[in-house]
């Protein structure tokens, strides 16, 4: 990974903090010499290589909404072209790698929507300003929570990568292969 695609990377994330449409991903890519087409992007979503965007309603009326994906899509497709160029197939990286990453992702995903219907319900006029203190409180601190389970949940998906048994076998390579880089 060069350290222009890693400042690009830092910059899309920066002014982009919600996250990041298929379309700028696809942008990032083509703009670092990596072809991934919109019907590639989509195949990855639906194998499960890609975690689901989530629908965020646009301003405006009759605007309807857009799909948002988190940052760390581009991560997911660096490391699934890197495999493909080393000649693993997208069933061997399906069934490999990112066995896991798919649960993952949905897990955290469900919280982040949970943690928002908690802050609108939170802001709304019922609650007094003590009450909406002191939950507020425990809803960061729930935050804080559910990010420290997601990086163990992490750490687990890791370990069991790194420390897959070295048989003969091309799934075993795969999560050799993955486990060796870091690409962002």
């Amino acid at each position: 990974m060069t350290p222009s695609i890693q400042r690009d990377f830092q910059k899309i994330v920066e002014l982009n903090p919600d996250g990041l449409t298929s379309q700028q991903v696809i942008r990032f890519f083509k703009d670092h010499g990596i072809k991934v087409s919109e019907s590639t992007f989509r195949k990855y979503v639906q194998l499960g290589l890609l975690p689901r965007s989530r629908r965020v309603g646009q301003k405006g009326r009759h605007k309807g909404s857009k799909g948002i994906y988190p940052h760390r899509i581009l991560e997911r497709v660096w490391s699934i072209r890197v495999l493909m160029e080393e000649g693993y197939t997208i069933e061997e990286i399906q069934r490999g790698v990112m066995r896991f990453r798919g649960r993952i992702d949905d897990v955290e995903r469900s919280l982040e929507d949970l943690f928002g219907e908690f802050g609108k319900e939170l802001n709304g006029p019922r609650f007094d300003s003590g009450t909406k203190k002191s939950a507020s409180r425990e809803l960061r601190d729930a935050r804080k929570t559910a990010k420290e389970l997601i990086r163990r949940l992490e750490g687990v998906e890791k370990r069991l990568v790194e420390t897959r048994p070295a048989a003969a076998s091309d799934e075993d390579e795969l999560y050799a292969a993955r486990a060796s880089r870091r690409f962002f």
